[in-house]
């Protein structure tokens, strides 16, 4: 565990964010007087959508405990470990987005993973392109009567930590993996049932 962005606001509350094997989790919270730690959620970009909130970050209560200890001692890093990583994929499922460009249905894949004992929700992977979207959460702005949405990203990663989570997923599902069309088109199917 790695603590960057160390941030105090004038009530208490501590922004940091936390790098966990090669992925960054933004905009953790931590209240020193109750010794409360909070990790982001993420909210819809509707109206509708924006009043739910999903948990992104599930954890152990030791690992938390861990945590606190190096907060309150000041200290911004855990000795390194030198196992090497292994990530495991958890529940996946379908979804089906339009793509406006190209005028045809992509299919996303929709995932868990878990690293050093900290599980990343609401991940996707775009199993055509090997393309990969950890989550994000939007944050409503009202400007009058119109509300826009600012995207902002939940959990971040780069090079090594992303390629390392596609040899992952396509490890756990190589049925998915340059499938030929007809394959996809039986995928597709039974996206359509399900929904």
């Amino acid at each position: 565990m790695h603590i960057t962005k160390i941030r105090t606001k004038e009530d208490g509350c501590t922004f940091f964010n936390l790098n966990v094997g090669g992925f960054t989790i933004k905009n953790c919270r931590w209240y020193r007087e109750t010794r409360q730690i909070y990790f982001p959620v993420r909210y819809g970009a509707s109206e509708r959508l924006s009043r739910w909130r999903f948990r992104v970050v599930l954890t152990s209560g030791s690992l938390v405990k861990r945590l606190r200890t190096l907060l309150e001692s000041g200290q911004d890093r855990s000795p390194r470990d030198r196992r090497s990583l292994n990530l495991k994929i958890g529940r996946c499922h379908f979804s089906r987005e339009y793509n406006v460009e190209q005028r045809r249905d992509m299919l996303w894949v929709i995932f868990n993973f878990t690293v050093r004992g900290f599980t990343i929700l609401h991940s996707r992977w775009h199993p055509e392109s090997g393309s990969i979207q950890l989550p994000v959460t939007f944050f409503p702005i009202k400007t009058g009567n119109n509300i826009r949405y600012r995207k902002q990203k939940v959990v971040c990663a780069y090079g090594a930590a992303i390629n390392q989570l596609r040899r992952a997923l396509e490890t756990a599902r190589p049925d998915l993996v340059f499938a030929p069309a007809p394959v996809r088109e039986e995928i597709n199917e039974a996206v359509e049932v399900v929904a």
